[in-house]
């Protein structure tokens, strides 16, 4: 039930989780909270804009007084009220402050509660809202980009830059999560230089034709999202313009390598660049097909590899972890989450489709089930559908289930990063 109820009928909690100490007085309790540094920009907050609309006291019927209630959820700003209405509960060193605060302002004295049937029933809304997101039941903060675009500030002109690019079509609209104070870092006059864009008038512009320029500022912004640069290894201007001029060198050196006809990795005579028709995981663009595994590839998934959004959170989670483990450094770490990865992919395709339940638990069985409705529903190419059905059928194969499992269960089998980044290359269109 929501009440007006006058501000010297409502308590503070001697029970609040933020006490250090236990019996105190109501005295006590108001020096103890206005006394923080906190509670005064609160107290300051609250005389120039009032009480925050969007968020009651919640408050219990007092157990020994009937015409006083206790405020269990937003103690510190019914000590921010009671002191700004009443400078003699704190303490002297604090009194100049807040009649800072004061000057000369009326404060609302009725004030919208919440009253919870009892302090059980109003603890779980309580924690709901300390303990952080919880899988978004909780309070969803606004990452970097969201308060941005609701508020320009530092960040707006790096901003520009994702949205321009998003409608340049070199980064996929799902990209979730990007550093926009990292980009705001990296954007000086030299990285305009070397991607090619210019900020005027508040406008950002670009030739984003050039396919060098699309390049490098892909592989930029891949990196920030994919966290292989970020706040810590680009700290200083030298920093910056060191891994912008590594970029630079990379993206000649492909070059390079792509045009020599004598190269036997060179297949741009042979199919059309078609890098701008296919979203990858981290906002890239890349080629429609899979490209053959590099030898010296130390992550599982590849930074180029398309995925849409993952709704599941767990697969999620395990998959943006999977692409920056570096499986030469941690070859047994990377197996078993390939596996776990795997499996549980899969469990949540079933799901999700709707496929027949599994008649076995085991993972060859759901493979197999998986491989089954893809093939029948055509939803990848046979040489996929075999792939997976070869996991499942030749127990001697490295990329095989039984490998997958004794990653896990024996104690002398040791996986080779190859082998891993072989069996991902496999199935990955499955995935």
């Amino acid at each position: 039930m929501i009440k007006t109820i006058q501000l010297s009928q409502l308590e503070l909690d001697s029970h609040n989780p933020r006490l250090k100490k236990k019996g105190l007085t109501q005295r006590e309790l108001l020096q103890y909270f206005t006394q923080q540094s906190k509670t005064m920009n609160l107290a300051k907050h609250i005389s120039e804009s009032g009480l925050n609309p969007t968020e009651l006291l919640m408050v219990i019927e007092h157990p020994d007084n009937p015409s006083s209630y206790v405020v269990l959820e937003g103690n510190r700003r019914l000590a921010a009220l009671k002191a700004l209405e009443n400078i003699e509960v704190v303490a002297d060193s604090q009194k100049i402050q807040y009649k800072k605060f004061q000057n000369g302002r009326k404060l609302e004295t009725n004030i919208s509660c919440y009253i919870a049937p009892s302090r059980e029933a109003a603890r779980e809304w309580i924690l709901l809202k300390h303990s952080g997101e919880q899988d978004g039941v909780g309070v969803v903060d606004w990452d970097a980009e969201e308060k941005e675009r609701y508020s320009p500030g530092d960040n707006s002109e790096s901003l520009k830059l994702l949205d321009y690019a998003r409608e340049a079509k070199i980064l996929d609209d799902s990209m979730q999560k990007f550093p926009l104070t990292t980009l705001t870092r990296l954007m000086n006059s030299y990285f305009e230089e070397k991607v090619g864009l210019s900020v005027s008038d508040n406008k950002l512009s670009g030739n984003f034709d050039d396919e060098k320029n699309r390049k490098i500022l892909s592989k930029v912004i891949g990196d920030l999202h994919e966290g292989n640069e970020d706040s810590r290894t680009l700290v200083k201007v030298t920093d910056i313009k060191n891994y912008l001029d590594r970029v630079l060198s990379e993206e000649v050196s492909a070059d390079k390598s792509t045009s020599d006809p004598t190269n036997p990795r060179d297949k741009t005579k042979a199919k059309p660049d078609n890098t701008k028709d296919k979203p990858i995981g981290g906002g890239i663009r890349a080629p429609s097909k899979p490209t053959a595994p590099q030898p010296d590839r130390k992550k599982l998934i590849p930074s180029s590899f398309p995925v849409k959004k993952i709704s599941h959170t767990r697969v999620s989670r395990i998959y943006a972890e999977l692409k920056k483990l570096d499986l030469e450094q941690y070859p047994n770490a990377g197996a078993v989450m390939t596996r776990v990865f795997i499996e549980l992919s899969l469990d949540a395709y079933e799901a999700i489709n709707k496929i027949d339940k599994y008649e076995l638990s085991q993972l060859p069985a759901k493979m197999a089930k998986v491989a089954e409705y893809l093939e029948n529903e055509k939803k990848v190419k046979k040489s996929v559908v075999a792939a997976m059905k070869r996991m499942t059928s030749d127990p001697k194969s490295i990329c095989s289930i039984t490998a997958l499992n004794a990653c896990v269960h024996s104690g002398d089998w040791h996986p080779k990063a190859s082998d891993l980044v072989n069996t991902w290359d496999n199935i990955s269109e499955a995935m």
